[in-house]
């Protein structure tokens, strides 16, 4: 985020003009690690362009053919905590080119899923447990589910034979309640006593901080790179990279060479055509196709599943618009294994 700047009408003007000025995010002030970004606006501003001025750009312009832009992300500092109360009306207010934007929430969400996975990696034996553990639990569920249906029909032919049970034991259960209360007080206080004991060794386990093994499972962090319908990110990544940084399609319109960028939709962003290298110039006579782009810029054997790297590619360009980015480092998980021995190296004192 190093080419974002305090917004301010000087610093929207320098957008607008392509022109570089005003102060960088860190010689403002440095951004905590308890700190997030959250979007507040995508804006595609109109900009001078020259070459609107030449005879059949012009033309096609005043048709409404093509239009001189410059889409930009206004963002905000804030707690990570509070950032979804944030309505942008606050301080530190930022502002930063969208292809700018882009690559750099989408490397860090890449760089993110990556770290986390590693771990993922480092933990399978224990999240292979869990998947076991869960899939029994669910097994389970379903059993007690179709046991409850069979059972449903005798509990009503036995709740009359109970009434009349309940009645005669009424009377030797009030006997029997007033001889174990005093002895339910002596063993509460024993128990009491122990539980205290449990609660202190109970707290050092709830500080424990161990991976999240359903999300491994739904990042797909177990897949196999040549599994089918699995995403390579860093081809993902490497496209976005392009577009960001105005891709050629190899496509013409009107003896005009085209070419590939993004501008601000109503998800945060989109893929847009442009008829210059700087990806200024936007029309809107080329129709968009994704499987076209990708495949001609990362996937020329065709071999990609489309699908999912269409949904990628929107999970990384639309999310951070949806969501505040956390400014935190990466998280590092405790070994499950490391703290099971030494509960096992504790109890063994104990006895």
């Amino acid at each position: 985020m190093s080419k974002a700047r305090p917004l301010s009408k000087e610093s929207l003007a320098a957008m607008q003009s392509k022109r570089v000025s005003g102060r960088r995010v860190e010689e403002e002030f440095a951004i905590g690690a308890e700190q997030g970004l959250q979007v507040q606006q995508c804006l595609t501003l109109k900009t001078y362009n020259e070459d609107l001025l030449e005879d059949d750009m012009a033309a096609y312009a005043q048709a409404g053919y093509v239009k001189s832009v410059v889409s930009v992300v206004i963002f905000q500092v804030c707690d990570y905590a509070d950032c979804f109360y944030e309505d942008g009306s606050g301080e530190n207010l930022f502002i930063i080119d969208l292809h700018d934007y882009v690559q750099a929430t989408a490397g860090y969400a890449v760089a993110w899923k990556e770290n986390f996975c590693e771990q993922c990696d480092q933990f399978e034996d224990y999240c292979m447990e869990w998947a076991e553990a869960a899939d029994a639990d669910a097994d389970g569920d379903a059993d007690a589910d179709g046991d409850a249906d069979e059972d449903a029909g005798e509990e009503e032919n036995e709740e009359g034979e109970e009434d009349n049970e309940e009645e005669n034991n009424e009377e030797d259960n009030e006997e029997e309640e007033e001889n174990n209360e005093e002895e339910d007080n002596n063993e509460e206080e024993e128990n009491n006593e122990e539980e205290e004991g449990e609660e202190e060794d109970g707290e050092d386990r709830r500080l424990a901080n161990y991976i999240d093994c359903g999300s491994c499972y739904s990042y797909e962090c177990y897949a196999e790179e040549d599994e089918n319908g699995a995403v390579d990110d860093d081809d993902v990544l490497e496209f976005i990279e392009d577009l960001t940084g105005c891709a050629e399609t190899g496509q013409q319109w009107n003896d005009m060479d085209v070419f590939a960028g993004l501008i601000c939709s109503h998800y945060g962003a989109e893929i847009a055509y442009f008829l210059d290298e700087d990806c200024t110039l936007y029309t809107n006579q080329v129709d968009i196709d994704f499987d076209f782009l990708f495949q001609d810029e990362e996937d020329e054997d065709g071999d990609a599943d489309m699908d999912a790297v269409s949904g990628r590619f929107a999970e990384l360009v639309q999310g951070p618009f949806m969501n505040a980015i956390s400014c935190a480092a990466f998280e590092e998980y405790d070994d499950p294994d490391e703290d099971a021995d030494e509960e096992d190296e504790e109890d063994e004192e104990e006895q």
